[in-house]
């Protein structure tokens, strides 16, 4: 059984020619499209909508990036405190001097820092 050259054409101009005009329609779509000279533009009256509504209700506006950053620092302290909870506990019920198995601690976690530290320096 054989195709017809009707067929045939179809099919071999379809591999070419459907893919061209969904290109050039897509160029058509996308020769407005300017986001990317927008974008700045469009971030900073997000930012200052969002101070005059932090304004407007009396409260002070804080960027996303510095409330992270303060949650961050409250998650630590919380962190900081049940780790010298947990390890006064566990030296309450072995015996040990708290003391001592914190400056083992903070010796260990300096320790961790300076290699840190030293192998970002060597990149």
């Amino acid at each position: 059984m054989t195709q017809t050259a009707g067929a045939q054409n179809f099919f071999s101009w379809g591999v070419f020619l459907f893919p061209a005009i969904g290109f050039a329609i897509m160029l058509l779509i996308l020769l407005p499209y300017k986001l990317d000279k927008d974008l700045p533009q469009m971030q900073k009256d997000i930012i200052a909508r969002h101070k005059a509504e932090a304004e407007a209700r009396g409260e002070v506006y804080v960027s996303p990036e510095e409330k992270a950053r303060l949650e961050q620092e409250e998650l630590d302290r919380i962190a900081e405190e049940k780790r010298i909870a947990e390890l006064k506990e566990r030296c309450r019920r072995k015996g040990l001097s708290f003391e001592e198995e914190e400056a083992k601690y903070q010796a260990r976690l300096a320790a961790k820092k300076a290699k840190a530290e030293a192998k970002a320096g060597k990149k």
